[in-house]
This record gives C-alpha cells, sequence and structure tokens, in this order.
C-alpha cells in the first residue's frame, strides 16, 4: 500500500536533487501513487503535461521532502518560529487559524487581531493538555466549531455586512469559532471576520421583495433617503443609480458597495392647509349655513370681499368660518365661498419667495412659467435646474429669470362702491350698484360708467 496519497502535499528540502525541476522551499503535490511504491509529483504552477511530471520512489520522497501539515480554518495553532518579517506574533503563543492557502500556508489572527501570514513550517497544531476533569467545555477546547455566534448566527446562515463599503455579500457561514465568523468566499476558501454587530442576515428571496423603479425614491438600513432612482448606464449586475449619493444598486436594492435599499420612501402625512385665510379676497356663491341649509344673507352673491377674520364658532364641528369687510352679521364657510384668483406675472411669482430667480418654458419667445414654479436661492441654482430640464426634455427652451426689483403703488379707492367695481373689471356689477345707490335706468347707469371709466383713463 502507497505510503503517500495522492492529493499529500510536500515540501522539498532542498538537497539538489533533480533541481532542475523543484526550488527549495517550493510546495508540491503527490498527483500519482502506484501501489509500488513509485510516484509522480506534480508542480501546479508550471501546469505541464502528464508524461514531463516529475516521477520518484517511496524512499527519495521521504528523504527529499517534508509532508506539509494541513489546517483548516478555526484551528488552534502555536507559533515555534518567529521571523523578522513577523509583525504582531509572539513565540510560543497559541492563535486561531483565519484562513488556510493551496500551499499550506495560513492567516492567523495576530495579537492585535488582525489576519497574519505565517508559513506552516512556523506553527504547530495545538491539542489541549488539561484532564477532562479540569475542562469546562471540552468541545470548545478541542475547537470543535460552536453552534450560534455572538451575535445569534448559526452555520449555515447567509450574512452581509449592515452598512458601508465593500462586504461579502450574502456569503454563507461555515464555522463559528469564538467571536469569529468563517464564510465561504465562493471560491473553495474560506474568509474570516469578526461578529462585531456590523453583520445582518440575508433573507431568503420572497415574492414581495423589494424591486427598485425609476423616479421612486427608497430607503437606506439606517434610516437616509435616497433618490430618485435613475438607470445606470453601464449597470449590468447593478442597474441603478442615485447620483446624489453616487452609488449603484441591484434591482433588488442590494449592493456591493454600499447601504442596502430596504424599503420604498413613504413621507410623513401633511396636514391640509386651509382653504382661506385672512386677507384673501373671496367671492360669495351661495347663502346657506354651514349644514347647506338656505338662509338669507347680507353680501349678495357675486360680491367679492375681503376675509377680516377668522372666528372659531364652530371649531368643535371642524368649520372654519370667516367674516367679511363690510358684513359683521354674518359669518361665512367654505361653501358659501371661492378664492379670487388675480393675473399673476413673472415678477409677482418671484416676489412672493424669498428666493431670487424662477425656471420658465420658453415658447416661441414668450416665458410660461408654472402656477406655483420652485423659487430658487440664486441664479446659479437657476441655472442647473434649466440645464437638467434642457437635458431631459430635448428641444424645449428653458430660461432663468431674476428678480431684480419690484414695484407697487397704493391702490386707488374711489368714494363710491360703483366705480370701485368698475375700475376692478366688474362691469355689470358696477352698473347694478349705480341703479341701486341712484335709481337711474338701465341705459342711463350703463352710459354713466361707461363714461366714467373712459375719463379716468384718459
Amino acid at each position: 500500500m502507497s505510503k503517500f496519497k495522492v492529493g499529500t502535499k510536500l515540501r522539498y528540502k532542498g538537497l539538489n536533487k533533480d533541481s532542475n525541476f523543484f526550488t527549495a522551499g517550493k510546495v508540491y503535490e503527490v498527483g500519482y501513487a502506484s501501489g509500488s511504491g513509485c510516484y509522480r509529483i506534480t508542480d501546479n504552477d508550471k501546469r505541464q503535461p502528464a508524461e514531463a511530471k516529475h516521477s520518484a520512489s517511496e524512499d527519495w520522497l521521504e528523504e527529499a521532502f517534508d509532508v506539509v501539515p494541513t489546517y483548516k480554518v478555526g484551528d488552534k495553532v502555536r507559533v515555534v518560529t518567529v521571523r523578522p518579517h513577523h509583525i504582531d506574533i509572539t513565540a510560543g503563543k497559541t492563535y486561531s487559524v483565519a484562513r488556510v492557502f493551496a500551499d499550506g500556508d495560513i492567516h492567523i489572527f495576530d495579537d492585535v487581531g488582525d489576519k497574519n501570514y505565517i508559513d506552516s513550517r512556523d506553527v504547530e497544531h495545538v491539542y489541549s493538555s488539561n484532564p477532562a476533569a479540569q475542562v469546562d467545555n471540552i468541545a470548545a477546547e478541542y475547537g470543535v466549531p460552536k453552534s450560534t455566534s455572538k451575535g445569534g448566527f448559526k452555520v449555515g446562515d447567509r450574512v452581509t455586512k449592515a452598512s458601508g463599503g465593500w462586504r461579502e455579500e450574502g456569503y454563507e457561514i461555515k464555522t463559528i469559532e469564538s467571536d469569529f465568523l468563517h464564510l465561504d468566499d465562493t471560491n473553495g476558501g474560506t474568509v474570516s471576520y469578526k461578529d462585531d454587530g456590523s453583520f445582518v442576515a440575508v433573507a431568503p428571496p420572497t415574492a414581495t421583495a423589494l424591486r427598485i423603479e425609476a423616479g421612486r425614491y427608497y430607503k437606506t438600513r439606517d434610516g437616509r433617503k435616497v433618490g430618485p432612482m435613475r438607470e445606470w448606464c453601464d449597470g449590468i449586475e447593478h442597474p441603478w443609480e442615485d447620483p446624489e449619493e453616487s452609488n449603484i444598486w441591484r434591482n433588488d436594492g442590494t449592493s456591493r458597495w454600499g447601504d442596502d435599499l430596504i424599503a420604498e420612501w413613504t413621507e410623513d402625512p401633511v396636514a391640509a392647509a386651509p382653504k382661506f385665510k385672512v386677507g384673501d379676497l373671496v367671492r360669495v356663491v351661495r347663502h346657506c349655513n354651514w349644514r347647506g341649509d338656505y338662509i338669507k344673507m347680507i353680501t349678495p352673491i357675486g360680491a367679492v370681499r375681503k376675509i377680516v377674520k377668522r372666528t372659531d364658532q364652530l371649531v368643535l364641528s371642524g368649520v372654519d368660518t370667516f367674516i367679511l369687510d363690510g358684513d359683521n352679521t354674518y359669518i361665512y364657510t367654505p361653501i358659501n365661498l371661492e378664492l379670487v384668483t388675480t393675473p399673476t406675472t413673472v415678477a409677482d411669482i418671484v416676489a412672493k419667495h424669498s428666493g431670487k430667480a424662477i425656471v420658465a418654458l420658453i415658447e416661441y419667445g414668450q416665458p410660461k412659467p408654472s402656477s406655483r414654479p420652485h423659487v430658487h436661492a440664486n441664479v446659479d441654482l437657476a441655472t442647473k435646474e434649466a440645464e437638467r430640464l434642457a437635458d431631459k426634455h430635448r428641444g424645449q427652451e428653458f430660461g432663468v429669470y431674476e428678480l431684480v426689483t419690484t414695484r407697487k403703488e397704493a391702490q386707488i379707492v374711489y368714494p363710491f362702491a360703483w366705480q370701485n367695481k368698475a375700475v376692478q373689471g366688474q362691469l355689470i356689477s358696477a352698473i347694478k350698484q349705480l341703479r341701486a345707490d341712484t335709481g337711474l335706468g338701465l341705459k342711463t347707469a350703463k352710459d354713466a360708467v361707461e363714461a366714467w371709466l373712459a375719463a379716468v383713463a384718459a
């Protein structure tokens, strides 16, 4: 029976035997073993064809080679030789194996907890010398893997980093040793991390798993809002990006380089703003009480008045109540009124805000701002927004309009109500008011109002 098995790793001592093929200190592998004690030694680095690989006898192997000891992640080893390049490693001290390389050399967790490379010749296996009666946990003493970790993980769980930076993404826990998780790196090796609270379990995919969509906002594990999402032009594995975050994500919201997304972002509900406020111009559209029952009110239907006061007479019923200019007898509720809107210029829009500039669509040379445009703090910000809109809506023109100054003259108040209505454009209401005040006929009152307007405009 062959003494050396196929796959046994051997380190060449450097005895000048067949030195053209072997290198002192290098690890080789038994590639073939016959029952008569003949072996074929493989140099995996040279990748030579089978007939060129060196054959040797059992006696020659024992003389020229040392068998490389085999370790596995989690084994306890004692350092027997400290070399000049070894840092944070103490001779005679016992360490845990963090990683095993193909040639038999290993990484150990050194004196400061880092993974440190060491040659397999410089360590030896450690086995307990204590009597069984003196050992509180025999399994732990002899290096048998624990079933659960400090963080509650067990062998077979898939874990990932909770946030930030490059990480092992959903790798399976192969063994647990002390405070360390030994993860399968999917390449036949193992990588180890301290279970320091930064890992979270990866749940198996479900039918309700998160799916990223363009234009939507999402929430990270630490509660931040990211978005709106857009497709990343170079994305294959990670097809989504948020330019503000400088990060990219997969379709399910996970990412190799940044924080995973765990849910779609939902805004907190905002209380509805009152429909009317003090100072608004309103038109009376209905005579009724707050329940909708008809009552005769002083201010006629169609009349435009200013809200001068908000009352709390129906606050327990959840109904807003107002007093109008010139009518202290009745209270008016939202079902009695409609808001009177006035023409708005670009300057008016900008002047209502603390900002300085807006962006407006330009058609045939004329600006067409939205009814409530966003007012930017300065021209530079507005310019960036105009550039973004132009890139998104190719072929359309966008302009930046800056508030330079404003002018406002005091409104002229005329002595008669019909005159004030006439200059506000309420011609029919002005004629009716003049007839009610003077008793004039329709044509006479109409001519009088038009003549007065012509005189004012002259």
